[in-house]
């Protein structure tokens, strides 16, 4: 007589297989294990979100202080130079104006505003622009730029006098 494996014991007519009890405790041990895994991921998830948000942020403060000093080191003359606000004119005679408001860094020219930096997750917190004072022929300007996320970037801009 040949003997049976415990797979054809269970597949063969005869077998009671499962009940409605240890069915319904498999599937509450693995709802229960969903739910650990769910919530260990949705930490990790949001920390992803929020780390983007903030490297994000900080790509713009920097490409925008990149802009700001080669804009003035190509401006014609330095208008205002204070804290939350920079205004250049440009060589063709316009206007090139930055400035903070509502936690967001903005450009302003010829009649139309672009946003360069900031958002709701990491706005810019301060923007500083400090007039350090003429070097001979150059003068000097400091561009800071600050967010919540307490990530700040500073530049030197220099113009010839």
């Amino acid at each position: 007589m040949r003997r049976r494996s415990a797979l054809q014991r269970l597949l063969l007519p005869g077998n009671r297989g499962f009940t409605l009890l240890e069915l319904v405790l498999v599937l509450v041990i693995l709802g229960v294990i969903g739910l650990i895994a769910a919530r260990f991921l949705g930490g990790a998830l949001e920390a992803v979100f929020v780390t983007r948000e903030v490297t994000n942020t900080q790509m713009e403060v920097g490409a925008a202080l990149d802009r700001m000093a080669r804009d003035v080191r190509h401006a014609q003359n330095v208008v205002d130079c204070s804290p939350g606000q920079l205004t250049l004119t440009l060589q063709d005679a316009g206007q090139r104006r930055y400035y903070l408001g509502g936690g967001r860094l903005w450009l302003e020219e010829g009649g139309s505003t672009a946003l360069l930096a900031g958002d709701e997750d990491d706005p810019v917190e301060t923007f500083v622009c400090d007039d350090a004072g003429p070097l001979e022929t150059f003068a000097v300007l400091e561009l800071t730029l600050k967010t919540v996320s307490e990530y700040e970037a500073s530049t030197h801009a220099y113009r010839r006098s």
